[in-house]
């Protein structure tokens, strides 16, 4: 298909058309891969020479140091002698990234590129940058060989070498290499790293992602322990609200043996941000629906037990602000949960404020369409509890069917009105 272009490009010597060059070697531009290979069917070692004198020649006076059309080309005449020859100079032409590109894909299992990498820029400021070129382009055969990797540029580079070890990592997620036994205790302690140091360089959710998969795949109960520890401790001195739903819907109920205990410690804990920081995250947020809730697929009965022995303290109302409210499985009802406490209200010391913190979760709600069908059943759960034997429920319960029945009213007056306005 390319042939005749291919071959006007020859005998025209296009090579030398500086218009022609500037236009293959931007990469802004477009060149199908056939095409360089049709380029390069046919040629001798002179022609080969004199493409690259001129490509390069082009690159430094455009200032551009690195071409996708320029790899690929090295990467199609690459066993030819004269090919690693031009490769070899191009160091010492001052077009550094184009080497480590074209040397990255041809590296094995003894990282003789790695190590010639390292001989030649060690001392060079740009060495991270063509490590990240390096390893974004790296032929990789094994986990093994990707454990080698990585431990030795930790150990020629220290701690300088984490965020590009992980950004190497997870730019693998989806490989199985980094989950394999060579290479998991580096993942694990990397994203343990990246937890407690947060960084702009790092996608939040993608971290978070990789330690839910590590959590799915292992049972690593350390990591466990650590990862929760992490996450508290650093609610305690700063809340960040990073996106820890997606660890703890994988750690519990999985886990809640090992980290529920210091999970509500830490929601009752008033010189901590945690219960601000995983609130609406493992509670039941905005939703309606019961099984949003992730802290409430563990085991009811020891959330109820510490609500009981920590009745004194603020733990009862921050579990309010999180407990699932509704049970629209079998008719409209309240939760389980939010009935076990109106029912054990009198043994809260803060009891107007459990009852509070209950309305305000009630309140919280996100909702498409017309509310009214939400606020109906809000009025079915109320009415069951309305003559609830604790007169201060009764008493709240009325309120909130008042409350219920004005919201209605006014919301009906809304939509009629925005029916006329927009007929």
């Amino acid at each position: 298909y390319f042939k005749e272009c291919s071959d006007r490009f020859w005998v025209d010597k296009e090579f030398e058309n500086g218009k022609t060059m500037e236009y293959l070697l931007d990469n802004n531009n477009y060149i199908d891969i056939w095409f360089i290979r049709a380029l390069f069917k046919d040629v001798d070692d002179k022609q080969i020479d004199s493409f690259f004198v001129n490509a390069i020649k082009k690159m430094k006076k455009k200032g551009w140091d690195m071409s996708s059309f320029i790899n690929i080309s090295f990467n199609v005449v690459w066993k030819r002698e004269i090919t690693k020859s031009i490769v070899s100079d191009l160091p010492v032409k001052g077009m550094d990234l184009v080497y480590v590109q074209v040397m990255s894909d041809h590296e094995d299992d003894s990282l003789f590129v790695l190590k010639d990498i390292f001989n030649r820029y060690n001392d060079d400021k740009r060495i991270i940058t063509l490590l990240d070129f390096y390893l974004k382009r790296s032929a990789l055969y094994s986990s093994n060989q990707m454990q080698d990797t990585c431990n030795f540029i930790k150990g020629q580079l220290s701690d300088n070498s984490n965020l590009l070890l992980f950004d190497y990592i997870i730019k693998r997620r989806y490989s199985d290499f980094i989950f394999e036994p060579a290479m998991i205790d580096i993942t694990k302690s990397l994203t343990l790293l990246f937890v407690k140091n947060e960084n702009e360089a790092i996608d939040n959710y993608e971290l978070f992602c990789l330690i839910a998969e590590i959590l799915e795949k292992y049972d690593d109960v350390n990591y466990v322990k650590n990862l929760n520890k992490l996450i508290i401790d650093i609610a305690e001195k700063r809340y960040d609200n990073r996106e820890y739903d997606v660890i703890y819907s994988k750690m519990l109920p999985k886990y809640e043996n090992i980290v529920l205990n210091d999970i509500l410690d830490a929601i009752r804990d008033e010189g901590s941000a945690f219960w601000l920081e995983i609130m609406n995250k493992i509670g039941s947020g905005f939703s309606e629906d019961k099984d949003t809730a992730i802290l409430f697929r563990c085991n009811i009965n020891t959330i109820k037990d510490y609500c009981v022995k920590n009745a004194k303290t603020k733990f009862p109302v921050r579990i309010a602000h999180m407990i699932p409210v509704y049970d629209f499985t079998d008719g409209e009802h309240f939760s389980n949960f939010l009935k076990w406490m109106l029912d054990n209200l009198h043994k809260f010391s803060s009891r107007e404020s459990v009852l509070s913190a209950i309305h305000s979760n009630i309140n919280s709600f996100s909702w498409v369409g017309s509310p009214i069908i939400l606020y109906e059943r809000q009025r079915n759960c109320f009415l069951e509890i309305k003559n609830h034997k604790n007169s201060l429920v009764a008493e709240w319960a009325k309120r909130s069917l008042d409350e219920i029945g004005h919201n209605i009213k006014m919301q009906e007056r809304t939509e009629s009105y925005e029916k006329i306005k927009y007929q």
